[in-house]
């Protein structure tokens, strides 16, 4: 298991996220574990080592949470311009995309596809992810954009 700083591991079963925020000299990790069932609150920090790190993170099944966001801005941005503008037709949002290259399958194994563009407000977009809330939350800023006038 690699471990980097940047990353997000999350824990559904357990309600919770690890950021992984720095890997220190002499094997040590800084983490910040935070609890996803309510307003993200920082449950601790601290720095620990490495393969400490990695038993806690195998041994309580965390998967490493993946979102890009390949174009388009930030996800806020990407999620206001959701709520105001009218998607285009060939928006997209698929749970179990289809990958052509093996490489990319792999990587992406598990993540969803969200894909558009606006019909009066052009701002391409297209967001990679696990993260089964932040899939719900886009779900749900789709079904509602189809009542925005367009």
């Amino acid at each position: 298991m690699e471990i980097k700083a940047g990353q997000m591991w999350i824990c559904d079963f357990l309600f919770l996220k690890t950021e992984i925020v720095e890997v220190l000299e002499k094997g040590l990790v800084k983490i910040k574990t935070y609890s996803t069932d309510g307003e993200n609150e920082l449950l601790s920090e601290g720095a620990f080592e490495k393969a400490d790190v990695i038993k806690y993170l195998t041994e309580y099944k965390f998967e490493l949470s993946i979102t890009e966001i390949q174009y388009g801005g930030t996800l806020e941005n990407i999620k206001e311009k959701l709520r105001t503008y009218r998607l285009e037709d060939f928006s997209y949002l698929t749970e179990t995309p289809h990958w052509l290259n093996k490489e990319t399958a792999e990587k992406y194994k598990g993540c969803a596809s969200i894909t558009g563009n606006f019909k009066k407000y052009s701002n391409a977009f297209s967001i990679i992810t696990n993260d089964k809330k932040l899939i719900q939350e886009l779900k749900a800023l789709f079904a509602k954009n189809v009542e925005l006038e367009g």
